[in-house]
């Protein structure tokens, strides 16, 4: 193939990120489709490209060889099964839908239809994380056995200035809007998951209908354990992350950038992760989409993730709700 033409669908920042990510690693991007006038402005005097006001119009292009779905998340399943039925690649931003089932759906009719399916989980990409991981798999600690985030921000962010993400029904809440994220980042860390705990409640008053502190537990295979801490109840903030490994642990304070880890018995090791030099994570991640369509190989971040990361918030939420 030697012009990949993309649309995009959602022409909000997300989808705006994504075009400029396509169109810097040699995609060319055909046109954008979003309901919101502003937004189709916006993105048609950016990009110099028609901004269509629905997905069934973008998909009558036969230029638009593979889309981008950065729409609300509650639509990220409707619009992926309609590009994969028109035949067209998908790379479908997280979180990959808001029920297993429909994750399902989209993997079933990808396939069906004989094209690629990646999902958006761009923190494996940046670079302080990257290089988490890096430490990690190397193994000179021994193989992990435990890891801990903890992300927490205030309820004044601009998240909230969006107004389906402030309804539980169209964003699912916390863990699928933000911390899905991190629930995939610890599958990186641990391997499979097999069970999960989940604690949630909503403390601060606020516009939102959706919990403010939420706490997942999940047990991996081999019993290795991940915990989870999110929400928007702290205006002070805090984003760390460490991981607990046979022969040693590590620890990053994502709001210094530096990463602190020791073996045992040896000492204490820093590295600012400023001097990481890596790919822009959201390009990274545009470009290895953009090669599998191209070179006809597998995709780096495939459906069944993004099915996983959904498959354990379903859970933490269910035991959330049960008790």
């Amino acid at each position: 193939m030697r012009e990949l033409g993309i649309g995009i669908v959602g022409c909000g920042s997300m989808g705006r990120s994504l075009a400029n990510a396509a169109q810097a690693v040699g995609g060319r991007v055909i046109a954008g489709a979003d309901p919101a006038e502003e937004a189709r402005a916006k993105f048609a005097e950016q990009f110099k490209v028609p901004a269509l006001a629905s997905v069934e119009q973008l998909l009558g292009n036969d230029r638009v060889h593979a889309v981008m779905v950065a729409s609300p998340n509650y639509l990220h399943s409707q619009h992926t099964l309609a590009a994969a039925r028109a035949g067209r690649h998908v790379f479908c931003e997280k979180p990959m839908a808001l029920r297993v089932a429909d994750c399902d759906r989209m993997i079933a009719e990808c396939e069906k239809a004989g094209v690629k399916l990646m999902v958006g989980q761009v923190l494996r990409y940046l670079p302080d994380l990257w290089r988490v991981l890096q430490i990690v798999h190397a193994g000179e600690m021994g193989k992990p056995h435990a890891a801990a985030i903890e992300r927490l921000w205030g309820t004044e962010g601009q998240i909230w200035r969006i107004p389906w993400r402030a309804q539980k029904e169209l964003s699912g809440g916390w863990l699928y809007e933000v911390n899905v994220h991190e629930v995939d980042y610890l599958c990186q860390l641990l391997g499979e998951p097999r069970q999960a705990y989940g604690v949630t409640a909503k403390f601060i008053q606020s516009h939102h209908d959706i919990e403010d502190f939420a706490v997942a537990t999940f047990r991996f295979e081999g019993g290795r354990v991940g915990v989870l801490q999110g929400g928007s109840c702290s205006p002070l903030g805090r984003y760390e992350v460490a991981v607990f490994c046979e022969g040693g642990d590590l620890f990053l304070d994502r709001s210094t950038g530096v990463i602190r880890h020791r073996k045992a018995g040896g000492e204490v090791k820093e590295e600012p992760t400023s001097e990481s030099n890596v790919e822009p994570p959201v390009q990274r991640e545009v470009r290895e989409f953009v090669e599998a369509v191209r070179e006809g190989k597998p995709v780096t971040i495939p459906g069944q993730d993004g099915r996983r990361a959904i498959a354990m918030i379903e859970a933490a939420y269910r035991s959330a709700a049960s008790g």
